[in-house]
């Protein structure tokens, strides 16, 4: 099938497909919500795990990252079934999921490898032996390079080695996967590796056509490894091609990032975890709002404190979700930006901690420093659970001093993340540059954690309740005053006017909670649930008994 250009850049463009991929975790949040709005420990065990990988993969280019999956064993035809699950699905089902994240036929066929691969895994997992899987970068042979940037398979090689973990009676119940992204080794070099009967298999291998990397990847039936032979798990798989590497700064390029893998993983796993129990709490809030068709106090709180750090696209996006008094309707466009924001903030503080300098080349030493420190206080605060208003403080600083700098991450599935900030914008045409659809240039409006440069205009401030009705007043972009950002800024609610924080709290959780019983139970709920909080409770957790 030919595939030309113009049908590839409109693919690039389709807002369905980048929405899909960057709300994958946040669908599978919305899917696993129960009565109260919450995801049971199970489910927020695999979705931060599957954050992990992607916050290493974006901004920590030497990490190795390690997953657990259960394993379960099913009564199937009179025969038992070994099942490999997290995220309530097999890892079949998972691996099927992938054709939704591609367009092109050359993408689509690497998805028909990768559901062959977990079908082996299911059922060949076995102790004493490793499954290897060599996933290198598409190849000119798969695919022109456009093709291969906009699918996100044009920088990286993947590598996995799965492991099983057995019992005291041997029995396989759960698989440990670790993976890693590698850059600049040539198809010709694990061609070379894989034929040469010396190998670290010790056997040579024939390749349907070595100018494809989709043959290789079809070899993983093949690659078991007794465990000693592959103790680093994917490291060792570098080590094994980096002989076969011909050319010179190709070489020092992977020898270089080798030296990488075999340190500061320690480091690198504390960061992630850090991070990936953030975005988790913006993420489940983002699948609340979704279910809810309206932001919940946690979102709304991001768009007011970041109204000056949104480039012009971002805004327009709010503005046409805004229903006033800090309400907003909630859709998967809406959520994209928000999730974009998350994502820049976390990757941005990763970097930093990690000196990833490939991200880093436009960020002063000076701004490194302050966003490290300032980012050391936000972990402090939380591992001594201060109060959630003074974190918020504290996160909202950061965020902002992560929004004025330009810091390059990106990579993995999830490939880079667009600008939604002030000093980034999506240039018509730059999807086939750097090939994610995703690159950032300057803006004409400045995005900056310093409030001296923060823009206002005179308006009306969309609080309701603020004092400065019905009268004009300094306004942000997103028609937020002066006074009532303060408000947001420090975690709390100003459309309560003055109220008792507490009182205002609870009337925000007894409407959340009237909407989420609303979704449940049916209208007749809402007119019983509604006259006070005490009762809302009573019938949610009768109901949810029942289910359970």
């Amino acid at each position: 099938m030919h595939e030309h250009a113009p049908h590839a850049y409109e693919q690039i463009r389709n807002s369905a497909l980048a929405e899909t991929r960057l709300l994958t975790e946040v669908d599978a949040l919305a899917r696993h919500l129960d009565l109260r709005g919450n995801v049971s420990p199970a489910v927020e065990h695999d979705t931060k795990q599957n954050m992990a990988t992607a916050l290493a993969e974006a901004a920590i280019p030497s990490a190795v990252t390690t997953t657990y999956h259960r394993v379960e064993h099913h009564e199937a035809g009179g025969r038992k079934e070994r099942v490999i699950k997290w995220l309530g699905k097999t890892a079949i089902e998972v691996a099927e999921t992938g054709r939704q994240f591609h367009f092109s036929p050359a993408a689509l066929a690497r998805v028909d490898v990768e559901i062959a691969e977990a079908i082996h895994a299911q059922e060949s997992l076995r102790p004493g032996f490793a499954q290897v899987f060599i996933s290198p970068k598409m190849s000119v042979a798969d695919a022109p390079v456009y093709v291969a940037k906009a699918e996100r398979l044009y920088d990286d090689d993947s590598l996995r080695v799965s492991y099983p973990i057995t019992n005291e009676d041997g029995v396989v119940v759960a698989r440990k996967m670790q993976s890693l992204l590698v850059r600049d080794i040539p198809l010709n070099a694990w061609v070379a590796m894989l034929k040469d009967p010396e190998n670290i298999f010790g056997r040579s291998f024939d390749i349907e056509d070595e100018g494809s990397a989709l043959s290789i990847m079809k070899l993983f039936s093949q690659l078991d490894l007794r465990e000693d032979i592959l103790p680093n798990g994917p490291i060792g798989l570098v080590e094994a091609v980096l002989p076969y590497i011909k050319e010179r700064e190709t070489y020092l390029s992977v020898q270089q990032q080798l030296v990488g893998f075999r340190s500061g993983q320690e480091h690198y796993a504390e960061q992630i975890r850090q991070k990936a129990d953030q975005w988790f709490d913006f993420d489940l809030e983002l699948a609340r709002s979704l279910k809810l068709g309206k932001a919940t106090k946690a979102v709304r709180q991001r768009i007011i404190s970041g109204q000056h750090e949104w480039n012009v696209d971002a805004l327009e996006v709010i503005s046409r979700h805004q229903l006033g008094d800090i309400e907003y309707q909630m859709t998967r466009e809406l959520a994209a930006v928000l999730e974009r924001s998350i994502r820049l903030e976390l990757e941005g503080r990763i970097a930093i901690n990690v000196g990833n300098e490939r991200a880093l080349k436009e960020v002063s030493q000076d701004a490194r420093a302050a966003i490290a420190a300032q980012d050391a206080r936000v972990e402090a605060m939380r591992a001594a659970g201060v109060s959630t208003e003074e974190i918020y403080r504290a996160q909202t600083t950061v965020m902002r001093m992560v929004a004025g700098q330009r810091i390059r991450t990106g990579g993995g599935c999830a490939g880079t993340t667009k600008g939604v900030y002030g000093n980034e914008s999506n240039e018509p045409g730059s999807e086939l540059e750097d090939g994610v659809g995703e690159r950032t240039s300057p803006y004409g409006q400045e995005a900056s954690g310093d409030k001296s440069k923060w823009k206002w205009k005179r308006g009306i401030c969309q609080v309701k309740s603020c004092s400065s009705h019905p009268g004009q007043t300094e306004v942000g972009p997103c028609s937020v005053c002066r006074n009532c950002q303060t408000e947001f800024d420090a975690g709390r609610d100003p459309t309560r006017g003055g109220l008792t924080r507490s009182i205002r709290e609870k009337i925000t959780k007894k409407k959340e909670a009237i909407t989420f019983a609303t979704l449940f139970l049916g209208e007749k709920a809402k007119l019983k649930l509604h006259n006070t909080a005490k009762k809302i409770g009573n019938v949610v957790l009768k109901h949810s008994e029942r289910k359970e």
